[in-house]
C-alpha cells in the first residue's frame, strides 16, 4: 500500500513501515484511512499486552508480576486481544497523521470494518471528518453596505440616564409602597380553607414593584402598603405561564411586607463625574461618554458589514458544513446558556436547544470554513511582530504592563486566539479593501441602545 487509488490523497508511508494505509476521500468532509497492520508487529504488541498484565497480576502460586507471558496468554488471551488493539488502534491513527501530507481532522476518528484473523494483517478503517477545502468565489470585487453612526445629543443624554442608574443608592423608606420600589415580602400560599401551605413559604423574596415580570394582582395588591402590614392575593395565572402545573390555575397567598427602598438618583455634576470616571468634570464625562459611543457604534458598524460579507459568501458558495463541526457550535452555545443563567439543562432540554439553534450553528460553521479556505488561499498570516505589537496596544488600553499583559494571556491559553482573531481582522480588512463599499450615514437615537451592542454578537 502507499499509493493512492481513486478519490485517495498521496502520503508518505514508508514501504517497510508496519503500519500501512490508503486514505480516501468519499466527499469533501470526510477522510477515510484503510489500515493494516502488520502481524508481526501485532504480536509484538500482543506480547508487550501480556507482559504489561503480568505485572499487575496476582495468580496463586506465582509471585505478583512473575507470572509467565505464556501463562498469561493462555488464560486471559481474550484482555491480551483488548490491551493489544487499545494500544494498536491509536497507534495507528497516530502513524495516519504523521505520515498525511494534507489530513487535518476536526473529530476524533470512527473505527470501522474491523478484521482480525490469525496469520493476517489486522484491518481497519478510520473515519474523520474534516473541514471542506474549495475554491471560494465572490470574495473579490464585493458590494457591501456600510452604515456609519452619528452620536446624537440625545443619544448622550440617554448613556448619562444609564449610568445614574448604575450609581444609584436604595434607601429604605417608611410610607406606602409606590412602582419603581424595590421591595422584600414575604408570602405563603393558602389552601381551600385558607390555612398556609407551610411547604411553599418563602421568607425573603425580592421584587421592584410594577416591573414587567412581577404579576400584577401582587402589583396592584403591594401598592400602598407600608413595612408590617399585611394583604391576601389572589391570582388567576395566565394559559401561557411558563411552569406548566399552574397555567390557569387560581391561588391565594397571604403576603406581608418586609422592606421598602426607594432608588436615589446621584445628581448630575462634578463630583458625580469623579465618583464615576477618572474625569473631572461633567464636560470631561461627557466626553468620554460620547467617544465610548462611537467607538461601540463603530464596533457595530463593522460587525453588520462583516455580516454582510459572510452572508453573501454563504449564498454563493454554501459549502457543506461536517456534523461535528456543527455540533462543537451548538456544545458552545449550550454552555454559554448555561452560564448565563446558571441552569444546568437535562438531556431532553439539551436537545430541544440543538433543535432550536440549530440554523445559527449551521452559519456559524459555514462561516468558519468560508473564512478559513480564503485565509490558506490568500496566504493571510499575523507575524510574531504584529502579535506582539497587538499585545502592547491591549496592554496600554488596560494600564498594564506589556509583559504581564502577555504573560496573562499565555497563562489563560488566549494567545492563539489573539492571532487568529486579527488574523480575521486582516482577512475583512483585504476584503473591503477590494470591495465597492457605500456608506450610509444614520443617527443613533436614544432608542437605540448600542452603548453595548458589542456584547451581542452572536
Amino acid at each position: 500500500m502507499g499509493t493512492a487509488s481513486d478519490g485517495a490523497e498521496p502520503q508518505m508511508n514508508p514501504a517497510d513501515a508496519p503500519i500501512q494505509f490508503e486514505l480516501e476521500s468519499p466527499d469533501q468532509v470526510r477522510r477515510v484511512a484503510h489500515v493494516r497492520i502488520d502481524p508481526a508487529h501485532v504480536e509484538r504488541q500482543r506480547v508487550k499486552s501480556a507482559q504489561q498484565i503480568a505485572r499487575e497480576i496476582r495468580l496463586p502460586g506465582f509471585r505478583k508480576g512473575k507470572v509467565p507471558v505464556k501463562v498469561i496468554r493462555s488464560r486471559f488471551a481474550g484482555d491480551v486481544e483488548r490491551e493489544a488493539m487499545d494500544a494498536l488502534i491509536p497507534e495507528a491513527y497516530r502513524h495516519v497523521i504523521d505520515h498525511s501530507e494534507t489530513l487535518e481532522p476536526i473529530s476524533e476518528p470512527r473505527l470501522e470494518n474491523f478484521s482480525m484473523d490469525e496469520g493476517q494483517p489486522v484491518s481497519f478503517d478510520l473515519i474523520v471528518e474534516v473541514r471542506p477545502e474549495l475554491e471560494v468565489q465572490g470574495h473579490k470585487g464585493m458590494r457591501l453596505r456600510k452604515e456609519h453612526y452619528r452620536i446624537t445629543d440625545e443619544r448622550v443624554d440617554q448613556a448619562f440616564e444609564e449610568l445614574r442608574e448604575r450609581n444609584a443608592k436604595w434607601e429604605t423608606v417608611q410610607r406606602g409602597a409606590k412602582a419603581d420600589d424595590a421591595m422584600q415580602i414575604s408570602y405563603v400560599p393558602l389552601d381551600a380553607e385558607g390555612l398556609p401551605k407551610e411547604d411553599g413559604r418563602n421568607e425573603g423574596y425580592s421584587l421592584t414593584l410594577g416591573a414587567e415580570g412581577v404579576l400584577p394582582e401582587f402589583n396592584s395588591a403591594l401598592e400602598g402598603l407600608e413595612v408590617g402590614e399585611d394583604t391576601e392575593v389572589e391570582v388567576q395565572y395566565p394559559e401561557d405561564y411558563p411552569r406548566e402545573d399552574l397555567r390557569g390555575e387560581t391561588m391565594r397567598f397571604a403576603v406581608s411586607v418586609k422592606d421598602i427602598r426607594e432608588k436615589r438618583l446621584p445628581a448630575l455634576d462634578d463630583e458625580f463625574a469623579k465618583q464615576c470616571s477618572p474625569a473631572a468634570t461633567l464636560e470631561e464625562l461627557r466626553t468620554q461618554v460620547r467617544d465610548e459611543l462611537e467607538k461601540s457604534a463603530e464596533r457595530e458598524s463593522e460587525r453588520k458589514l462583516h455580516q454582510d460579507i459572510v452572508e453573501q459568501l454563504i449564498e454563493r458558495n454554501d459549502p457543506p458544513v461536517p456534523p461535528s463541526l456543527k455540533r462543537r457550535y451548538l456544545e458552545g452555545m449550550a454552555k454559554d446558556y448555561e452560564q448565563m443563567t446558571r441552569q444546568e439543562m437535562d438531556e431532553a432540554a439539551r436537545e430541544e436547544f440543538y433543535r432550536r439553534f440549530d440554523a445559527q450553528a449551521d452559519i456559524a460553521a459555514k462561516r468558519t470554513i468560508l473564512l478559513d479556505n480564503i485565509r490558506r488561499s490568500e496566504k493571510i498570516e499575523i507575524s510574531d511582530e504584529e502579535l506582539q505589537g497587538k499585545l502592547a496596544e491591549l496592554a496600554e488600553e488596560r494600564g498594564m504592563d506589556a509583559a504581564g499583559y502577555e504573560r496573562a494571556v499565555r497563562a489563560s491559553n488566549n494567545l492563539e486566539r489573539l492571532r487568529a482573531d486579527l488574523e480575521e481582522e486582516k482577512l475583512f480588512e483585504m476584503i473591503c479593501a477590494e470591495a465597492t463599499v457605500e456608506v450610509v450615514e444614520k443617527d443613533v437615537e436614544p432608542a437605540e441602545d448600542s452603548s453595548d451592542v458589542d456584547e451581542k454578537k452572536e
